[in-house]
């Protein structure tokens, strides 16, 4: 599937995320600390990470079993983190 989802096979990708979607979306979930969670939904990230493997799945280096999913992972915590800073910017600015 994978090497079919970087050829641009959209339904191998789909079935690739479909396939981790459930362990994906449990990490995110886990990952969203309570400030995060009044600003951001576990279905928001997910979409974001889709996004990221749509754009970037050539990227990814295959190191073995579940090295897919800790990528997904990975790009989830990035995102995770892109919105604590953004957030925190903003409030900085606004006590300024």
């Amino acid at each position: 599937l994978l090497a079919q989802a970087r050829k641009g096979d959209r339904e191998a990708l789909a079935t690739l995320l479909n396939d981790h979607a459930q362990r994906l979306l449990a990490s995110v979930r886990a990952e969203l600390g309570e400030r995060a969670r009044q600003r951001l939904e576990s279905q928001d990230v997910m979409q974001e990470v889709y996004l990221d493997v749509l754009r970037n799945i050539d990227s990814f280096v295959d190191r073995g079993a579940d090295s897919f999913l800790a990528w997904l992972r990975r790009i989830a915590v990035n995102r995770i983190c892109d919105v604590d800073r953004r957030h925190f910017r903003t409030q900085k600015r606004a006590g300024e």
